[in-house]
């Protein structure tokens, strides 16, 4: 497999099956809605690292042969409490930058989950 920038990465996709798991695992609304939303989306971001580490879960999982969930606690303080739905105490400058921009699709209704 070649290596890719970041964009390309971020285009990948999350399996709606895993998407599902998560919302019946109680996994937050805006966790699921955050790592469905790709850098692209978001004006002066680079890089979405809760959706890249959900990635990189979906792709060892493949290779592997077993549950991405298996490998969720690997991810570190933002991931951990994305995932609760109160990710602001851990997140960076671009971090906020993403949960603010879904927070604001999520109360405009623009993003369906």
């Amino acid at each position: 497999m070649s290596k890719t920038s970041s964009d390309s990465r971020s285009e990948r996709h999350i399996p709606e099956s895993l998407l599902h798991k998560f919302r019946v695992d109680g996994e937050s609304e805006l966790f699921r809605a955050v790592i469905q939303t790709s850098s692209s989306e978001i004006p002066g971001v680079a890089r979405n690292s809760a959706r890249e580490e959900v990635l990189k879960y979906v792709r060892w999982a493949n290779e592997s042969g077993s549950d991405p969930c298996d490998y969720m606690n690997y991810g570190g303080g933002y991931f951990q409490s994305l995932r609760g739905g109160q990710p602001l105490g851990h997140a960076d400058a671009t971090n906020k930058r993403i949960v603010n921009h879904v927070r604001n699709e999520m109360s405009t209704g623009v993003q369906d989950l």
